[in-house]
């Protein structure tokens, strides 16, 4: 009974994060960018902050853009923050440096949205 209760008070709370996916292509001069999106209730289970299960939202994406943009060989990037305002200053940075590079940057706006798995 002892060791249940000192499990659940070393329990982390769940946290609401912010994350948004950037997919793009060496061979291609278009870098695309989802929404940030927020998720509640992440529970994370190291002391390193990372998020759960990440590779399933850069597999999602990579999915989408193969399956339903028709552009195969993709790669896709994750990116959170438990703070809205980080990932829009990262979004900010990410965009900045494409642009500089002479990408194009495009939204896929309302046609994505990650899942939880």
């Amino acid at each position: 009974m002892l060791i249940c209760c000192v499990a659940t008070l070393s329990a982390k709370k769940p946290k609401t994060v912010y994350v948004m996916g950037v997919s793009y292509s060496f061979s291609d001069s278009t870098v695309y960018f989802t929404e940030i999106q927020k998720m509640e209730n992440i529970q994370f289970s190291d002391a390193h902050k990372f998020l759960p299960d990440r590779q399933h939202y850069s597999y999602e994406l990579t999915d989408f853009m193969e399956s339903n943009e028709g552009m195969p060989g993709r790669l896709s990037a994750l990116y959170y923050a438990e703070k809205l305002t980080s990932l829009q200053k990262k979004a900010e940075k990410l965009k900045k440096r494409f642009l500089k590079k002479n990408k194009e940057v495009k939204y896929l706006g309302s046609k994505f949205s990650f899942t939880r798995p």
